[in-house]
């Protein structure tokens, strides 16, 4: 059985944000460290922070300054005048402000593409325009922009997908713009960029959602195509559930795993080809363990 795996591992805003950590752990006894938690359980679990708290070995072997790291549960145990870092995720705007009124040193290693997108709703909704949010509605990069927009009086609908637009009420005295969640589904994405553009009324279409979405989507979409089924390692983000979405609209035969126990010897009958991908939260040593269990699950056939 031919086992294809993923080369994505840990996206572009993860490696760097546990790079600058391991840069300034090492020249620092103690570093604080902590950031906006997700509010599913399941990514909670595969949080970045959570892996130093669980002194991961492997992340401790890359990143070995990481031991000297100290991760916060709450911001409230942060007092005037200390050093903190913001891991990948960042924090919630008024929670930063608190902070900056404390005096606090803020090192911050906020994904560059979520930052991003967070200036750009405060640009937008600033500037007057009402928002078209792509994404799932539970997502949080879509609650963050209905929450900007309603801070600044605009309107702020989300889409997630092209059908979706035919319900907005577009007026033709509104300025209406898009933005895009940043781990949103970029097959998705296309198509309803593809259907504002048709949109009689000029739309603002401003691109958001990450490279690592596009380029971590087409290879699970690729592999997909090549493998007779697919195992998506399931971290409980929404980058995950746009790589399965991808996958299965190629693929009939994809399942969602979280650990090795989840793998079923069964999946494994008669197939010639097994392709192994991952959320951005997933390191490239999981996938690869992943792919090593499933070979010796295959080998009791």
């Amino acid at each position: 059985m031919e086992i294809k795996t993923a080369k994505s591992g840990f996206c572009v805003g993860i490696k760097r944000a546990y790079n600058g950590m391991n840069r300034i752990a090492k020249t620092r006894e103690k570093v604080n460290v902590f950031h906006r938690v997700s509010t599913s359980a399941q990514a909670r679990e595969w949080d970045t922070l959570r892996r130093i708290e669980k002194e991961d070995s492997e992340l401790f072997e890359e990143y070995p300054n990481l031991v000297n790291v100290s991760v916060i549960d709450n911001p409230s145990m942060i007092k005037s005048g200390d050093d903190v870092v913001l891991g990948f995720h960042g924090i919630e705007k008024p929670v930063k402000e608190e902070l900056l009124t404390k005096n606090v040193d803020i090192e911050d290693l906020q994904c560059p593409f979520i930052s991003r997108y967070n200036s750009t709703l405060e640009e937008l909704t600033s500037e007057g325009y009402n928002l078209i949010a792509f994404g799932r509605k539970d997502d949080h990069h879509c609650l963050d922009a209905q929450s900007v927009a309603k801070a600044y009086g605009r309107t702020c609908v989300t889409v997630e997908k092209p059908e979706d637009i035919n319900h907005i009420n577009f007026n033709a005295e509104n300025k209406w713009a898009c933005v895009g969640s940043v781990t949103g589904n970029t097959v998705l994405w296309k198509a309803v960029v593809s259907k504002l553009n048709e949109n009689e009324i000029e739309i603002k279409i401003v691109e958001t959602v990450c490279r690592d979405s596009f380029k971590r989507q087409d290879e699970a979409s690729q592999l997909s195509k090549e493998a007779d089924i697919v195992l998506v390692v399931d971290d409980g983000g929404g980058a995950s559930t746009s790589v399965f979405e991808v996958c299965s609209s190629v693929n009939d035969t994809v399942y969602r795993v979280s650990s090795k126990e989840d793998v079923k010897i069964e999946w494994l009958k008669d197939i010639s080809s097994i392709a192994i991908v991952g959320g951005i939260l997933v390191p490239q040593w999981t996938i690869d363990e992943m792919a090593s269990y499933v070979n010796t699950l295959h080998s009791y056939q």
